[in-house]
């Protein structure tokens, strides 16, 4: 199919390439970055397939082709007029367009891996009152499967003024909210002085509460709270046994639970696998595990398993121990995180408040908190961008924000990586900062807005002058007298035991490539995209850095 030329309609609305085949949309975007848009996509999800508020889908089904072909694609002033081979004719909006390009980049964390070391605490009023702390908070749920507030007040029901930051309360036969305190005439186990195993809440359920909170209104000597990692014991049983691994991911298992007015009854495995083969939901919880309904020739080999996964939790490296004071509330994910207590004296007094709440809750606030600093980031780098300090030259024939500018521009006509043109972009951000040395003092606070993978290349940029000077012969002649005269500042041509080190380092390709498009850019008479063309870019990135992260 031939192409649909950009024209200076599509450059104007942030597009700088257009072309379509029969089945794809294919789009580059100013800041450099490409992506294709199914043929599908386009008859299905254009805002006119929506109802006002753009949420829900107005067409049945069965309303689309199976596989819809496109036939022609002209830029209008709106946007692209696209029709297909049933000859409907769909507008997708410029805007609407690259939306769908932040879409394939999905700000919600996913669960991570079993990780090290273990969450900071957070003060109750700054979770309650700071979006940043917030999110950095909820971001430790999603890493390490717990999160510790402490201050909180001693009022009953404040747990359930703590969920309402993040989501809402998921009611159980417990009702929304529930007491941990011994009682005459206990339901469960949890409401005596008894010591309780580490478990997941509620197996018994088809769907179990993915999240507990917990606050401790009165706290009392004894009662020290456990917490266990069920994925990293999870992964210590795959790879001290694989075949009791595979025994509790292969059988479901009965978990039953009733009083005068409940039957609750489930089937599970002990481990729950992914699409990608990793734990994604623990159900363990010995005193509601019913007779498991196996097989006789499973049973034996498979009480094995269960037994050798329940010696791992018992082992005192993979439980944290801690006790809980008057204020403090944990937030855990009962999917993931096993909890369980010490026993304490009979007349203690010791009180905990407990609800649950589902992770749509959690991500979702994550998701959104994310793209609140994403613009809070953006608009600190335009600023910087706009700054009287950017607008100076710094030895050159341009400024350094005209310079930055010209480098991102050759970086994306590249087809850089969208990090690797960020990394262009903000370069030289440390000579507004006005910090040096600017290649680490920018890679710093860079790190910070938009995590690593930007800022590596900017840490080693002057370095890989260095290394091209020690390896590229012809490359000292291509250097500008300034760059000529940094590069003794800097250190000159680099050792050959110095190229060996840096030649192992993390994102040395990348930085070499970064030094080549600082080095091409320096010519006053190129025009190229102004900062704005970014804008998306930095704001994508910046969303996903802080809800992977949260650390603001």
């Amino acid at each position: 199919m031939a192409e649909c030329a950009p024209g200076s309609v599509v450059e104007s609305h942030g597009l700088s390439a257009v072309s379509a085949t029969r089945t794809d949309l294919r789009l580059t975007a100013a800041d450099g970055t490409s992506f294709l848009i199914h043929a599908f996509d386009l008859y299905e999800n254009v805002p006119a397939r929506f109802d006002a508020a753009g949420v829900q889908r107005l067409s049945p089904a069965l309303s689309s082709p199976d596989n819809p072909e496109i036939e022609t694609v002209t830029a209008g002033e709106d946007g692209l007029e696209v029709e297909f081979d049933d000859g409907a004719r769909v507008l997708a909006p410029f805007d609407w367009l690259l939306t769908r390009r932040a879409a394939q980049t999905p700000l919600q964390p996913g669960r991570r891996p079993p990780a090290s070391g273990g969450p900071r605490s957070f003060g109750y009023a700054e979770f309650m009152t700071s979006d940043p702390a917030r999110l950095s908070a909820l971001v430790q749920v999603t890493e390490f499967g717990w999160v510790r507030l402490h201050g909180a007040p001693c009022e009953p029901g404040e747990v359930l003024r703590a969920i309402s930051a993040f989501g809402y309360v998921r009611e159980t036969n417990y009702g929304r909210l529930f007491d941990v305190r011994v009682e005459a005439d206990p339901a469960n186990l949890a409401f005596t002085d008894r010591g309780l195993e580490l478990h997941t809440d509620n197996p018994y359920r088809a769907v179990p509460p993915a999240l507990q909170v917990l606050h401790c209104l009165r706290a009392a000597p004894g009662g020290e709270t456990l917490l266990a990692d069920g994925f990293a014991a999870a992964e210590t049983l795959r790879a001290e046994d694989p075949a009791a691994f595979d025994d509790l991911t292969r059988h479901p298992v009965r978990f039953a639970w009733r009083d005068a007015a409940n039957i609750l009854e489930s089937h599970a495995p002990i481990i729950s696998l992914g699409h990608d083969g990793q734990p994604n939901a623990i159900r363990f919880n010995h005193r509601s595990l019913a007779s498991p309904h196996l097989p006789v020739s499973l049973q034996t080999e498979w009480r094995r398993a269960y037994r050798a996964f329940a010696r791992i939790l018992s082992r005192p490296r993979q439980q944290t121990r801690f006790q809980m004071a008057s204020g403090d509330i944990i937030i855990f994910d009962n999917e993931r995180m096993l909890h369980g207590r010490t026993a304490f004296p009979p007349g203690s007094g010791r009180w905990l408040q407990g609800a649950y709440a589902d992770r749509d809750g959690l991500l979702s606030a994550i998701a959104h908190l994310a793209r609140i600093e994403a613009g809070c980031t953006v608009a600190a780098i335009e600023a910087l961008f706009n700054s009287p300090a950017a607008a100076q030259p710094y030895g050159e024939d341009l400024s350094i924000a005209a310079h930055m500018l010209q480098t991102a521009h050759l970086a994306a006509k590249d087809d850089a990586p969208p990090a690797l043109v960020a990394a262009a972009l903000l370069h030289d951000i440390g000579w507004p900062l006005g910090e040096d040395p600017h290649e680490l003092a920018g890679a710093a606070r860079v790190s910070d807005w938009l995590g690593e993978a930007v800022a590596a290349p900017i840490r080693a940029h002057v370095a890989a002058k260095r290394w091209l000077v020690a390896n590229d012969p012809d490359y000292s002649a291509t250097l500008s007298a300034e760059s000529q005269r940094t590069l003794i500042v800097q250190g000159g041509a680099m050792t050959a035991d110095e190229c060996a080190i840096f030649e192992r380092r993390d994102g040395f390709a990348d930085a070499v490539r970064l030094r080549r498009f600082d080095d091409a850019a320096k010519d006053p008479q190129t025009v190229c995209p102004p900062f704005a063309a970014y804008k998306p870019l930095l704001h994508r990135l910046a969303a996903a850095h802080a809800a992977q992260n949260g650390e603001l």
